[in-house]
């Protein structure tokens, strides 16, 4: 096996662990408050040829994938903003095309992640075109979160924390 990916997921059991101990009582509280819980179940990229006839219809092509994959999940791990900032009109055609309870979670960009900028002592141009890009995502934008590179130690927590305090032009969830 490939790490993460198989070759098929008929033979998956998707069965989920018990509850830690405490679970119940957490979401007893949160009713009580009136607070919904809402569980977003996703996977890593809505590109998948193979899941053609599986979990996308027979005869569907690769424009529509996104639509198909948004009617069966309410969430994505956004992997392409690692690799680049996708532009606008792709962001705006993304979001038309997920449902309206969808949310798209995206990696931070890796020249950010695994350079300099980081800290405060880089250059914070990507950040913020990042955060203004991804912000197009508006209600549907869900947790962004980043890949550390390996050599990234305990040592170095008060750059990701220093990082965590930097200013976007909008309140971005990073995790």
């Amino acid at each position: 096996m490939k790490f993460g990916k198989l070759p098929s997921i008929e033979n998956v059991d998707f069965t989920l662990p018990p509850d830690p101990p405490g679970t119940l009582a957490i979401l007893q509280k949160r009713q009580k408050e009136g607070t919904e819980n809402t569980l977003y179940i996703g996977a890593t990229g809505w590109g998948m040829k193979e899941w053609v006839g599986t979990v996308y219809p027979k005869n569907a092509k690769p424009k529509d994938f996104l639509e198909h994959y948004a009617k069966q999940f309410n969430t994505i791990e956004l992997n392409s903003t690692h690799y680049g900032i996708p532009d606008e009109l792709t962001i705006q055609k993304w979001y038309g095309q997920a449902t309206a309870d969808f949310r798209f979670c995206p990696k931070v960009l890796q020249r950010i992640s695994h350079s300099r900028e980081l800290s405060p002592d880089g250059p914070v141009n990507f950040i913020k075109q990042f955060c203004e890009t991804i912000s197009g995502f508006k209600e549907k934008l869900g947790p962004c979160f980043i890949q550390l590179p390996p050599y990234f130690g305990i040592d170095r927590l008060p750059t990701l924390a220093m990082f965590r305090k930097m200013e976007c032009p909008r309140k971005i969830p990073f995790q």
